[in-house]
């Protein structure tokens, strides 16, 4: 048996099995590595044994003939003969180690090779599949000809933007409001492409989505197995599970095409396909995504490389698109006749949804162009049914301006109570330059912000916020956008008999034209007229009062700006029209007629100011005798024309009385006592 020699834990087997086993162990080296020098290694592994198994010998022998007296120097021997033995066992072990080492780098490096070898046969393999596999379209379709316009300044733009290099997939966006042709540029530019697979998933609805989704899997599916697999699919009544393992199914399939391009057409909200957006080209394979959206706010999206605006048609556009549909691309025009479409067309919405149906609305129907113009002003039912058949009979895009818009204004209201107040506001208003503050002083910040962003959602906006000046932030929207609100408002809210809203709203706007007429911020007076212009344009939904109190304003700010005729022509009409009805009882008149003071003593009609600031003081005194402010403004505006007119006397007493109430019932540091202390100086 083995006789076992411990040395630091390293034992060593001394018996003739032990020899054998050296020898084993050397025959399986010599197999692991043919092409490696063993002799030399094994040579001295042999003589290092030999020596070890002599001593051992002695050892023994010395320790059976040997008696008691010499027992001190066989622990001697020994002693010396296990620190021989250590060092040669350390030797051994390292020698052993660095086989183990050596046999440990050869097969990494083999298993790595072969590795490499399987992933190149696989690319291979993928490859053949690739190669293989027969190409995949949808039916893209577009108008044929004689409707469709064609845009090549914007499919170069795609084409440009696609160029770029660009690391994983890359995802464009064709950003516009609905009937701007989104959907056609991408169909069209889609069509140009080489992919294997082309293909559009519809976004519409999620119906729409899942049965886009099914179609190319069902597409792309080239097995039993895998038809069997996708049939299973459909019994799975979670809608949500079920999306989930089509999506899977693809995502594991179209990998294996060379390269693909898909068109996501009328995304509403990203987060309902955030798990169909694919992150990399490792998961997917190569590909390009083209996103058509109304959702300006997509721009912020990381994953969008980039976005492209989808805007109004410009004039040549407009009028080439008018004439193929309407002469069916044969009509010959006179210059009058060319003229007066161009003048039609300057009328209605500058898109192509609008431009066609119109085209094909009067085709149809043979109505002249003032008829049409006056059927889209008031925009009944009958007329917008009549438009979507004609569409459909046409088979062309199936939704007119008007579902298109008050499909959006839905879930805007939806959205937010207080959204249909901010719609009806902005609807009032021209539509060009709305100040951001005038609905900050109806509605709160936060409310105001999440409005302004569903405006872009929607594409609502006509273009992103601008300013007229650098601390007056506006916006526009579209004209037929602003027209199609009001009417649907109309009709929901009952408007013509809901005069309280009316009321409200123009208090607002009353206290925000004086606020920016005491800023003196001339730029933004300028816009405000516009603005109370367009709203007394609406005189339908506004009463007496209503429409009083705007032109008050409105007066004011002519005032302000210099035009002293127009200010003066319509205060006084304003006075009149309430006193009427009013007779002087009316809050409005002495605020007017105090309007009327300032402008005549800046025009050096000293008699009319002293007259106007009489009337005024005279009035509140009698009927509003707790306004405050106002007659402390009357006595003001009296006291600086008694000045003028030599009476000083008069003027300081005028004054202090001013001040006194100015003290009593304003804050200390208030313009208006300073103002006032100025002219007791004078």
């Amino acid at each position: 048996m083995f006789r076992e020699l411990s040395l630091e834990g390293f034992h060593y087997i001394d018996s003739a099995e032990h020899k054998n086993y050296h020898f084993f162990a050397f025959a399986i080296l010599r197999k692991l590595f043919p092409n490696l020098d063993l002799d030399k290694i094994i040579f001295e592994f042999k003589e290092t044994s030999a020596t070890l198994d002599a001593i051992s010998d002695f050892t023994h022998t010395q320790v059976s003939s040997e008696d008691k007296k010499l027992e001190d120097q066989r622990v001697d021997v020994d002693a010396k003969t296990g620190r021989f033995l250590k060092n040669k066992a350390w030797l051994l072990v390292s020698a052993l180690l660095i086989l183990g080492l050596l046999v440990f780098g050869i097969l990494t490096y083999k298993e790595k090779k072969d590795q490499t070898e399987e992933s190149r046969h696989h690319d291979q393999r993928q490859n053949q599949k690739k190669q293989n596999l027969p190409p995949v379209r949808s039916d893209l379709v577009i108008p044929p000809a004689l409707t469709f316009l064609n845009r090549p300044q914007l499919i170069a733009e795609i084409a440009d933007k696609f160029s770029k290099k660009h690391e994983g997939i890359h995802i464009i966006a064709l950003v516009g409001i609905g009937g701007s042709g989104k959907t056609t540029l991408a169909r069209q530019y889609a069509r140009t492409q080489k992919s294997s697979i082309v293909w559009e998933i519809n976004l519409a609805t999620q119906e729409s989505f899942m049965e886009s989704l099914k179609n190319l899997a069902d597409v792309i599916s080239k097995t039993e197995t895998e038809k069997k697999i996708l049939k299973g699919f459909q019994t799975i009544k979670n809608c949500k599970e079920r999306e989930e393992k089509i999506i899977l199914f693809i995502k594991e399939r179209i990998k294996y095409y060379p390269s693909w391009f898909v068109i996501y057409n009328n995304l509403e909200s990203v987060s309902k396909i955030q798990n169909f957006f694919p992150p990399n080209t490792y998961d997917w394979g190569n590909g390009k995504i083209l996103v058509t959206t109304r959702d300006s706010n997509i721009q912020n999206i990381d994953y969008i490389n980039s976005t492209i605006q989808i805007g109004e048609l410009n004039q040549t556009e407009k009028f080439n698109l008018f004439v193929k549909i309407f002469g069916n691309g044969k009509m010959k025009l006179s210059s009058q006749q060319e003229e007066q479409i161009r003048d039609f067309l300057q009328k209605i919405p500058p898109f192509p949804l609008d431009i066609s149906v119109a085209a094909t609305y009067l085709k149809a129907t043979h109505i002249p162009f003032k008829g049409y113009l006056e059927h889209l002003k008031d925009c009944n039912q009958s007329f917008i049914d009549t438009q979507e058949n004609v569409l459909k009979e046409g088979g062309k895009y199936a939704q007119t301006r008007y579902s298109v818009i008050t499909l959006s204004l839905k879930k805007l209201i939806d959205t937010h109570k207080d959204f249909g107040d901010l719609l009806l506001l902005i609807s009032l208003l021209d539509f060009q330059d709305i100040p951001r503050t005038l609905l900050n002083f109806y509605k709160s910040d936060a409310i105001v912000d999440n409005f302004i962003y569903n405006l872009k959602k929607y594409s609502l906006l006509a273009d992103n916020l601008s300013s007229t000046s650098q601390t007056t932030p506006v916006f526009s929207v579209h004209q037929s956008t602003q027209e199609i609100c009001l009417i649907y408002l109309s009709k929901i809210l009952n408007l013509q008999k809901n005069n309280k809203i009316f009321t409200e709203i123009s208090h607002y706007l009353e206290n925000y034209v004086n606020e920016i007429a005491h800023q003196q911020d001339f730029v933004h007076m300028r816009t405000l007229i516009n603005h109370c212009e367009k709203f007394l344009s609406h005189q339908k939904y506004l009463s007496d009062n209503i429409i009083e109190t705007i032109n008050g304003g409105l007066g004011h700010l002519y005032a302000h700006l210099g035009e002293d005729k127009k200010a003066i022509q319509i205060l006084n009409k304003s006075i009149m029209s309430l006193t009427k009805y009013h007779h002087e009882n009316h809050s409005l008149i002495p605020l007017f007629l105090n309007y009327l003071g300032d402008i005549y003593f800046d025009l050096g009609d000293y008699d009319k100011s002293k007259n106007s600031y009489e009337k005024s003081l005279k009035i509140y005194r009698q009927y509003f005798p707790k306004n405050y402010g106002s007659i402390a403004d009357a006595l003001s505006g009296l006291a600086i024309v008694y000045r003028s007119l030599g009476n000083y006397k008069d003027a300081k007493d005028l004054l202090e009385q001013s001040l006194t109430l100015y003290k009593r019932y304003i804050p200390d540091n208030h313009f208006k006592i300073s103002w006032t202390l100025k002219h007791l100086g004078y």
